[in-house]
């Protein structure tokens, strides 16, 4: 089972160091899946990521229409003081 890395393990396995982090490896299942179970590493997808320039299948959905803005809220008139005759 391929993985990738996701922490340096110091030392060698067959002879040959580690890979470093974001490294793959081709492991044994079992061991494979030690390794994913502690968080030391993560499986590698079976098949390839789909290429980035390739059209998507189906169209992107719409953008939601902003809020119609609000109308201000009147003033309150102010009160004032009575004026001295």
């Amino acid at each position: 089972m391929r993985v990738r890395m996701k922490a340096k393990i110091s030392g060698t396995r067959d002879g040959k160091d580690w890979p470093d982090p974001e490294g793959e490896i081709d492991l044994p299942e079992d061991e494979a899946a030690q390794l994913c179970n502690i968080g030391m590493a993560v499986p590698v997808d079976e098949e390839p990521a789909a290429p980035v320039d390739e059209e998507p299948d189906e169209e992107p959905a719409a953008p939601e229409p902003a809020a119609a803005p609000q109308p201000d809220k009147p003033r309150r008139a102010r009160s004032r003081p009575p004026q001295a005759e």
